[in-house]
């Protein structure tokens, strides 16, 4: 049986008890340096690694061209070695030509929807419950807070702001 934090339970399928995982760190604060992508392809395929799953994309357009793309060059080069590499569909869509990975030699995989709905009940100070759809995973222990708009909780670390860290509440009483 596998979960998250005792949510969406079900059964694991297709995992391999002796498989082993292999982490490369590409991306930091500042972003995904070119050269250190390549480099982490090169180690997995020293490593021996049978597939690689790399979710990176792009959050500009990208040319058409595969030879000045740096996860098209990475992934051929595995292939070329005989590794599998997967990528991510990226995060734009679903929009017409919102693909950001689409080279021929790997898998891309886009996300989809989930069969499940998670609920959560919210009870207000004057003992009205509200059901709403969201994760949540905390024990509250009896404490009551106010009910805020989302976007007035924004991160306050730079590039966050009300904008950026706005929630959607979808409530029925």
């Amino acid at each position: 049986m596998a979960s998250m934090l005792g949510l969406a339970q079900g059964t694991a399928r297709g995992g391999v008890p002796s498989a082993r995982i292999a982490v490369y760190k590409v991306c930091w604060s500042d972003g995904c340096n070119e050269a250190s992508i390549l480099a982490a392809f090169d180690d997995a395929i020293k490593d021996g690694v049978d597939i690689l799953s790399v979710s990176i994309s792009e959050s500009v357009s990208k040319t058409n061209i595969h030879f000045k793309d740096v996860l098209s060059v990475g992934s051929f080069h595995a292939m070329k070695h005989g590794v599998l590499t997967v990528l991510s569909a990226g995060n734009t869509g679903p929009y017409p030509k919102s693909l950001q990975n689409y080279q021929p030699w790997a898998i891309i995989v886009g996300a989809s929807t989930l069969d499940r709905k998670f609920v959560t009940k919210v009870k207000t100070g004057n003992n009205i419950a509200y059901e709403g759809i969201s994760l949540n995973t905390f024990d509250l222990k009896g404490k009551y807070y106010p009910i805020i708009y989302g976007g007035d909780a924004a991160k306050k670390r730079p590039g966050f702001d009300q904008d950026s860290s706005s929630c959607t509440y979808q409530f029925r009483k």
